[in-house]
Protein backbone atom coordinates (compact mmCIF):
# COMPACT_ATOMS: atom_id res chain seq x y z
CA UNK A 1 0.00 0.00 0.00
CA UNK A 2 2.69 2.48 0.69
CA UNK A 3 4.39 2.25 -2.23
CA UNK A 4 1.10 2.60 -3.94
CA UNK A 5 0.73 6.11 -2.10
CA UNK A 6 4.29 6.83 -3.31
CA UNK A 7 3.17 6.18 -7.42
CA UNK A 8 0.23 8.57 -6.70
CA UNK A 9 2.44 11.32 -5.33
CA UNK A 10 4.45 10.48 -8.42
CA UNK A 11 1.05 10.97 -10.76
CA UNK A 12 0.56 14.25 -8.85
CA UNK A 13 4.20 15.46 -9.30
CA UNK A 14 4.11 14.58 -13.26
CA UNK A 15 1.04 16.58 -13.54
CA UNK A 16 2.99 19.86 -11.78
CA UNK A 17 5.28 19.30 -14.57
CA UNK A 18 2.99 18.71 -17.28
CA UNK A 19 1.12 21.96 -16.53
CA UNK A 20 4.80 23.50 -16.23
CA UNK A 21 3.44 25.19 -12.53
CA UNK A 22 3.68 24.58 -8.76
CA UNK A 23 1.34 23.59 -5.99
CA UNK A 24 1.04 26.84 -4.58
CA UNK A 25 0.20 28.50 -7.69
CA UNK A 26 -2.57 26.17 -8.77
CA UNK A 27 -4.23 26.72 -5.55
CA UNK A 28 -4.54 29.96 -5.64
CA UNK A 29 -7.19 30.19 -8.29
CA UNK A 30 -9.98 27.91 -9.10
CA UNK A 31 -9.11 26.33 -13.00
CA UNK A 32 -10.26 22.89 -14.44
CA UNK A 33 -6.08 22.21 -13.66
CA UNK A 34 -6.77 22.16 -10.09
CA UNK A 35 -9.56 19.46 -11.05
CA UNK A 36 -7.36 17.63 -12.50
CA UNK A 37 -4.44 17.73 -10.66
CA UNK A 38 -6.78 16.20 -7.45
CA UNK A 39 -7.64 13.25 -9.46
CA UNK A 40 -4.03 12.90 -11.09
CA UNK A 41 -2.73 10.56 -8.81
CA UNK A 42 -5.49 7.75 -8.72
CA UNK A 43 -5.78 8.63 -12.76
CA UNK A 44 -2.21 7.44 -12.68
CA UNK A 45 -2.46 4.61 -10.74
CA UNK A 46 -5.42 3.07 -12.51
CA UNK A 47 -3.58 3.24 -15.69
CA UNK A 48 -0.38 1.70 -13.70
CA UNK A 49 -2.32 -0.67 -12.63
CA UNK A 50 -4.21 -1.83 -15.91
CA UNK A 51 -1.01 -1.88 -17.50
CA UNK A 52 0.78 -3.64 -15.23
CA UNK A 53 -2.40 -6.21 -14.71
CA UNK A 54 -2.34 -6.37 -19.21
CA UNK A 55 1.53 -7.23 -19.29
CA UNK A 56 1.22 -10.09 -16.68
CA UNK A 57 -1.41 -11.58 -18.93
CA UNK A 58 0.41 -11.29 -22.30
CA UNK A 59 2.81 -12.56 -20.70
CA UNK A 60 1.30 -15.67 -19.33
CA UNK A 61 -1.06 -16.03 -21.96
CA UNK A 62 -4.22 -17.85 -21.30
CA UNK A 63 -3.67 -21.50 -20.31
CA UNK A 64 -7.06 -22.95 -18.82
CA UNK A 65 -8.81 -26.28 -18.76
CA UNK A 66 -12.17 -26.39 -21.45
CA UNK A 67 -15.27 -27.40 -19.52
CA UNK A 68 -15.57 -30.31 -22.12
CA UNK A 69 -11.67 -31.64 -21.63
CA UNK A 70 -12.83 -32.23 -17.83
CA UNK A 71 -13.81 -35.78 -18.71
CA UNK A 72 -13.46 -37.42 -14.91
CA UNK A 73 -15.39 -34.79 -13.89
CA UNK A 74 -14.89 -32.92 -10.43
CA UNK A 75 -13.16 -34.15 -7.37
CA UNK A 76 -15.67 -32.73 -4.32
CA UNK A 77 -14.29 -31.90 -1.14
CA UNK A 78 -16.38 -32.85 1.96
CA UNK A 79 -17.80 -29.49 2.38
CA UNK A 80 -19.20 -29.73 -1.34
CA UNK A 81 -20.10 -33.40 -0.69
CA UNK A 82 -22.86 -32.37 2.01
CA UNK A 83 -23.93 -29.63 -0.22
CA UNK A 84 -24.91 -32.28 -3.22
CA UNK A 85 -22.12 -32.64 -5.37
CA UNK A 86 -20.05 -35.44 -5.68
CA UNK A 87 -17.17 -36.85 -7.70
CA UNK A 88 -17.34 -37.87 -11.25
CA UNK A 89 -19.98 -34.68 -11.61
CA UNK A 90 -19.69 -32.93 -15.09
CA UNK A 91 -20.89 -29.30 -14.63
CA UNK A 92 -23.05 -27.71 -17.22
CA UNK A 93 -24.10 -24.37 -16.07
CA UNK A 94 -24.48 -21.53 -13.16
CA UNK A 95 -28.00 -19.81 -12.66
CA UNK A 96 -28.09 -20.56 -16.38
CA UNK A 97 -25.00 -19.31 -18.14
CA UNK A 98 -23.17 -21.94 -19.65
CA UNK A 99 -19.58 -22.84 -18.03
CA UNK A 100 -16.75 -22.78 -21.44
CA UNK A 101 -13.78 -22.81 -18.97
CA UNK A 102 -13.10 -24.69 -15.40
CA UNK A 103 -11.71 -22.74 -12.90
CA UNK A 104 -12.30 -23.82 -9.21
CA UNK A 105 -11.46 -20.44 -7.77
CA UNK A 106 -13.78 -18.27 -10.26
CA UNK A 107 -15.93 -20.86 -9.46
CA UNK A 108 -15.87 -20.24 -5.86
CA UNK A 109 -16.23 -16.52 -6.51
CA UNK A 110 -19.29 -16.90 -8.36
CA UNK A 111 -21.32 -19.37 -5.95
CA UNK A 112 -20.24 -16.68 -2.90
CA UNK A 113 -20.63 -13.25 -4.80
CA UNK A 114 -24.42 -14.14 -6.09
CA UNK A 115 -27.12 -13.76 -4.14
CA UNK A 116 -29.31 -16.93 -5.62
CA UNK A 117 -27.28 -20.31 -6.73
CA UNK A 118 -28.16 -23.33 -8.84
CA UNK A 119 -25.48 -24.65 -10.39
CA UNK A 120 -26.69 -27.59 -13.39
CA UNK A 121 -24.63 -30.95 -13.80
CA UNK A 122 -24.66 -34.12 -15.21
CA UNK A 123 -23.94 -36.95 -13.01
CA UNK A 124 -24.36 -40.67 -13.86
CA UNK A 125 -25.62 -39.25 -17.51
CA UNK A 126 -28.88 -37.60 -15.45
CA UNK A 127 -29.41 -33.79 -15.59
CA UNK A 128 -29.22 -32.75 -11.97
CA UNK A 129 -29.55 -28.86 -10.66
CA UNK A 130 -28.04 -27.62 -7.25
CA UNK A 131 -29.41 -25.03 -5.28
CA UNK A 132 -27.05 -23.63 -2.97
CA UNK A 133 -28.66 -21.76 0.24
CA UNK A 134 -26.96 -18.58 1.83
CA UNK A 135 -26.31 -21.23 5.02
CA UNK A 136 -24.63 -23.47 2.85
CA UNK A 137 -22.75 -20.62 1.92
CA UNK A 138 -21.65 -20.10 5.06
CA UNK A 139 -20.81 -23.91 5.39
CA UNK A 140 -18.12 -23.18 2.80
CA UNK A 141 -16.58 -20.30 4.60
CA UNK A 142 -16.35 -22.41 7.82
CA UNK A 143 -14.18 -24.46 6.70
CA UNK A 144 -10.82 -22.53 5.39
CA UNK A 145 -9.69 -25.59 3.49
CA UNK A 146 -12.52 -25.62 1.74
CA UNK A 147 -12.01 -22.02 0.49
CA UNK A 148 -9.62 -23.40 -2.20
CA UNK A 149 -10.66 -26.97 -2.82
CA UNK A 150 -14.18 -26.51 -2.63
CA UNK A 151 -14.26 -28.49 -6.15
CA UNK A 152 -11.17 -29.66 -8.10
CA UNK A 153 -10.58 -31.19 -11.52
CA UNK A 154 -10.39 -34.57 -10.74
CA UNK A 155 -6.66 -36.68 -12.27
CA UNK A 156 -5.89 -33.05 -13.05
CA UNK A 157 -2.50 -35.02 -14.67
CA UNK A 158 -4.24 -36.48 -17.38
CA UNK A 159 -6.11 -33.89 -18.41
CA UNK A 160 -5.25 -31.63 -21.58
CA UNK A 161 -5.34 -27.83 -20.88
CA UNK A 162 -5.73 -25.34 -23.84
CA UNK A 163 -3.16 -22.17 -23.96
CA UNK A 164 -4.00 -19.21 -26.00
CA UNK A 165 -3.03 -15.87 -26.21
CA UNK A 166 -5.04 -12.91 -24.74
CA UNK A 167 -7.08 -10.47 -26.85
CA UNK A 168 -7.35 -6.97 -26.01
CA UNK A 169 -11.40 -7.40 -25.18
CA UNK A 170 -10.52 -10.26 -23.42
CA UNK A 171 -8.15 -8.76 -20.95
CA UNK A 172 -10.36 -5.60 -20.52
CA UNK A 173 -12.92 -7.62 -19.80
CA UNK A 174 -10.87 -9.54 -16.86
CA UNK A 175 -9.76 -5.72 -15.53
CA UNK A 176 -13.25 -4.63 -15.29
CA UNK A 177 -14.20 -8.07 -13.55
CA UNK A 178 -10.84 -6.94 -11.09
CA UNK A 179 -12.59 -3.59 -10.90
CA UNK A 180 -15.36 -4.89 -9.70
CA UNK A 181 -13.82 -7.56 -6.96
CA UNK A 182 -11.78 -4.76 -5.56
CA UNK A 183 -14.95 -2.36 -5.04
CA UNK A 184 -16.33 -5.49 -3.37
CA UNK A 185 -13.90 -5.48 -0.85
CA UNK A 186 -13.24 -1.82 -0.67
CA UNK A 187 -16.94 -1.83 0.08
CA UNK A 188 -16.98 -4.83 3.11
CA UNK A 189 -13.49 -2.94 4.24
CA UNK A 190 -16.07 0.52 4.50
CA UNK A 191 -19.94 -0.77 4.94
CA UNK A 192 -19.54 -4.45 5.89
CA UNK A 193 -19.14 -8.07 4.44
CA UNK A 194 -23.12 -7.95 4.19
CA UNK A 195 -23.12 -9.41 0.70
CA UNK A 196 -20.02 -11.15 0.82
CA UNK A 197 -20.34 -13.11 3.79
CA UNK A 198 -16.49 -12.38 4.58
CA UNK A 199 -15.42 -14.20 1.82
CA UNK A 200 -13.57 -11.17 0.54
CA UNK A 201 -11.80 -10.52 3.85
CA UNK A 202 -9.72 -13.50 2.80
CA UNK A 203 -9.02 -12.75 -0.70
CA UNK A 204 -5.40 -11.20 -0.07
CA UNK A 205 -4.67 -14.32 1.72
CA UNK A 206 -6.24 -17.28 -0.72
CA UNK A 207 -5.46 -15.59 -3.80
CA UNK A 208 -3.15 -12.83 -4.08
CA UNK A 209 0.19 -14.34 -2.28
CA UNK A 210 3.81 -13.13 -3.26
CA UNK A 211 6.35 -16.13 -4.86
CA UNK A 212 8.28 -14.25 -7.44
CA UNK A 213 8.82 -10.68 -9.41
CA UNK A 214 5.41 -11.34 -11.46
CA UNK A 215 3.19 -12.21 -8.50
CA UNK A 216 4.80 -9.28 -6.57
CA UNK A 217 3.15 -6.83 -9.40
CA UNK A 218 -0.08 -8.68 -9.52
CA UNK A 219 -0.41 -7.63 -6.02
CA UNK A 220 0.97 -4.37 -6.49
CA UNK A 221 -1.84 -3.76 -9.52
CA UNK A 222 -4.51 -5.24 -7.01
CA UNK A 223 -3.58 -2.72 -4.14
CA UNK A 224 -3.26 0.23 -6.38
CA UNK A 225 -6.64 -0.13 -8.06
CA UNK A 226 -7.87 -0.68 -4.49
CA UNK A 227 -6.33 2.61 -2.92
CA UNK A 228 -8.02 4.49 -6.40
CA UNK A 229 -11.42 2.90 -5.13
CA UNK A 230 -10.76 4.46 -1.94
CA UNK A 231 -9.60 8.17 -2.71
CA UNK A 232 -13.20 8.00 -4.54
CA UNK A 233 -14.53 8.29 -0.47
CA UNK A 234 -15.13 11.62 0.38
CA UNK A 235 -13.45 12.10 3.14
CA UNK A 236 -10.53 15.07 3.28
CA UNK A 237 -6.92 13.89 2.58
CA UNK A 238 -8.39 11.17 -0.39
CA UNK A 239 -9.00 12.90 -3.60
CA UNK A 240 -12.27 13.00 -3.91
CA UNK A 241 -12.31 14.95 -0.57
CA UNK A 242 -9.50 17.11 -1.74
CA UNK A 243 -12.30 18.29 -4.56
CA UNK A 244 -14.45 19.24 -1.93
CA UNK A 245 -11.60 21.44 -0.10
CA UNK A 246 -10.91 22.87 -3.05
CA UNK A 247 -14.87 23.82 -4.01
CA UNK A 248 -14.69 25.30 -0.32
CA UNK A 249 -11.25 27.45 -1.32
CA UNK A 250 -13.03 28.66 -4.29
CA UNK A 251 -16.61 29.17 -2.46
CA UNK A 252 -14.48 31.83 0.19
CA UNK A 253 -12.12 33.30 -2.14
CA UNK A 254 -9.52 32.06 -0.17
CA UNK A 255 -7.27 29.27 0.33
CA UNK A 256 -6.60 27.13 3.60
CA UNK A 257 -3.19 27.70 5.34
CA UNK A 258 -1.00 24.89 5.10
CA UNK A 259 -0.93 23.83 8.29
CA UNK A 260 -4.64 24.09 8.38
CA UNK A 261 -5.34 21.80 5.71
CA UNK A 262 -2.67 19.14 7.14
CA UNK A 263 -4.94 19.07 10.11
CA UNK A 264 -8.23 18.55 8.00
CA UNK A 265 -6.21 16.02 6.27
CA UNK A 266 -5.06 13.94 8.55
CA UNK A 267 -8.54 14.28 10.67
CA UNK A 268 -9.83 12.34 7.37
CA UNK A 269 -7.45 10.08 7.12
CA UNK A 270 -7.89 9.32 10.38
CA UNK A 271 -11.70 8.77 10.43
CA UNK A 272 -10.81 6.37 8.03
CA UNK A 273 -8.85 4.37 9.56
CA UNK A 274 -10.66 4.41 12.62
CA UNK A 275 -13.85 3.17 11.03
CA UNK A 276 -12.62 0.50 9.15
CA UNK A 277 -10.53 -1.13 12.25
CA UNK A 278 -14.09 -0.71 14.28
CA UNK A 279 -15.52 -2.21 11.56
CA UNK A 280 -13.63 -5.04 10.76
CA UNK A 281 -12.60 -6.01 14.54
CA UNK A 282 -15.96 -4.73 16.12
CA UNK A 283 -19.03 -4.54 14.41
Amino acid sequence: MLLAVLFQNIGKFLCLKLFKTKLRDLRKQWHWKRFVYELSGSIFLFLLSFIIYASIMMYYGKVYLSNDNLIYGIEASEVAEHIGFQDGDKLIAINGEKITEFDAKELMIDVLLTDSVHIDLTRDSKKIRLSISEEQKKMILANRDSMNQFIMARNLSELEFTHENYSVSEITARFYKNLETTTEYVRTLIIGPEKMNGYLRRIPVAIFEVHNFLSFLSVFSFTALMLVIINLIPLPGLDAGNMIIALMEHNREKVFSAKKLFIIRLLGIGILIIWVLINTYLL
